[in-house]
């Protein structure tokens, strides 16, 4: 039997998500982000329909662009986060989310994004994880989720 991608359910075997998945995943603010929650969006991603929440920066001022995928369920990204970028940068955290690849989902990213702003999206991205390299290692994370993020950050820098 096959299994659904994003929630791992039983499914019939040649697809790929569940009828419960396959509809647009709606968005349950969370307690602790009821106050900071400044705006919503949609985007696209893998062909499901993702809302998303844009967070105030001062959540985690120490790491500017941050994103996250609290749960599986609680899409978010900083209001610093640029527009033309989000679907890119949100594709990747849900793909991140999904398979624990860093390196993989990144490389998966940059595949979509349009050659007019490839460079400076690249820059921008390559900037962001030496900044979350750094902020974890202050911070608790697993080791195999910093090897993650260092090797995205060294693929991002052979381009």
């Amino acid at each position: 039997m096959a299994q659904c991608v994003i929630c791992s359910k039983e499914i019939v075997e040649g697809a790929s998500i569940c009828e419960s998945c396959s509809n647009e995943k709606q968005l349950k603010t969370p307690d602790w982000a009821k106050e900071i929650e400044l705006g919503r969006g949609k985007v696209e991603i893998d062909g499901i329909i993702y809302h998303y929440a844009v967070l105030s920066k001062e959540l985690e001022p120490d790491l500017p662009g941050f994103v996250g995928f609290s749960q599986g369920e609680y899409l978010f990204c900083s209001e610093d986060v640029p527009e033309p970028y989000r679907t890119h940068i949100l594709g990747h955290e849900v793909r991140c989310g999904q398979s624990g690849r860093c390196l993989n989902s990144l490389k998966k990213e940059l595949e979509g994004v349009p050659d007019d702003i490839k460079p400076e999206y690249i820059e921008y991205r390559k900037v962001f994880f030496e900044r979350l390299v750094n902020y974890y290692k202050n911070q608790t994370a697993t080791d195999d989720f910093r090897r993650e993020i260092q090797a995205s950050l060294d693929y991002l820098k052979t381009l």
